[in-house]
């Protein structure tokens, strides 16, 4: 019995060392430029991102969909967050869903009092850029329109995006460097 106990533990720590070792394969997107794309917004308007990027820092772009219960819980948080940084920050939210019309997306939006630019993904086709298997997938694109950040899951605070905001935004990264 101690031998078998022995041989497992080896067989994981092994595994483990080699593992270790390992490169994990950045995805061919990550700090790179992603191609302008323009979307129709629930309220009727159309979100840029090259339009954005000359008002803003940083771009968030926020894949998700309405029947998402993990989208629908950081949505308070996300807005709290873009109320801190609107003035750096630009988000647009895309549903995954096909389904997810203008109208029922601009409901959602007022009933959860968000304010940011949402839409639907299917003219802008980011969730296979991406290759989105998860939602809610949050994406951060920089002011020169690279991708810097790809985050899947729901977030748990508006501190949690605000932290996202902080580690992208030019002062911190500069600061991060001295």
């Amino acid at each position: 019995m101690m031998k078998r106990i022995l041989t497992a533990l080896l067989l994981v720590l092994c595994l483990t060392a080699g593992c270790a070792g390992a490169e994990t394969a950045v995805p061919e997107y990550m700090q790179k430029p992603l191609a302008d794309f323009t979307a129709a917004t629930a309220d009727g308007g159309t979100f840029t991102l090259s339009e954005a990027l000359q008002e803003k820092d940083l771009v968030m772009i926020n894949l998700w969909a309405t029947w998402c219960g993990p989208c629908v819980m950081e949505f308070p948080f996300m807005q709290e967050a873009y109320e801190q940084y609107s003035d750096r920050v630009g988000i647009i939210a895309l549903s995954v869903d096909p389904g997810d019309t203008p109208e029922n997306i601009a409901a959602f939006a007022e009933q959860l009092g968000l304010t940011f630019p949402m839409g639907n993904d299917a003219e802008t086709g980011l969730a296979e850029v991406f290759q989105v298997m998860y939602i809610p997938t949050t994406v951060l694109v920089d002011k020169a329109g690279n991708v810097l950040k790809l985050e899947i899951g729901g977030q748990p605070s508006a501190e949690a995006f605000i932290q996202m905001f902080e580690e992208a935004l030019p002062e911190a990264a500069a600061e991060a460097e001295v």
